[in-house]
């Protein structure tokens, strides 16, 4: 994947390289349809729950987006487990 220097940056290149529009994404994650287009042009900070859900509509790992690595689906579902877990 293509390494950016900020989580905005790789969120960006995810989108363009995805071939759906931000506007897609934004319905598709189930946030108002300007949603992510107010991240990238107005700065807003998205909450890590909103985020999940426009990373799982762009289809990648949010890990990649927020840290810039990549993690295996199963290694992804391992951590979401035990973040649930009491």
């Amino acid at each position: 994947m293509f390494m950016a220097e900020t989580w905005r940056d790789r969120l960006a290149a995810v989108i363009d390289s995805g071939g759906r529009s931000q506007r897609e994404i934004s319905l598709a994650a189930g946030v108002g349809p300007g949603y992510v287009n107010s991240l990238f042009n107005d700065g807003k900070e998205p909450t890590l729950d909103r985020l999940q859900r426009v990373c799982d509509a762009a289809n990648v790992s949010i890990y990649y987006i927020i840290g810039g690595f990549d993690i295996t689906p199963e290694t992804e579902e391992f951590l979401r487990l035990l973040v649930r877990a009491d």
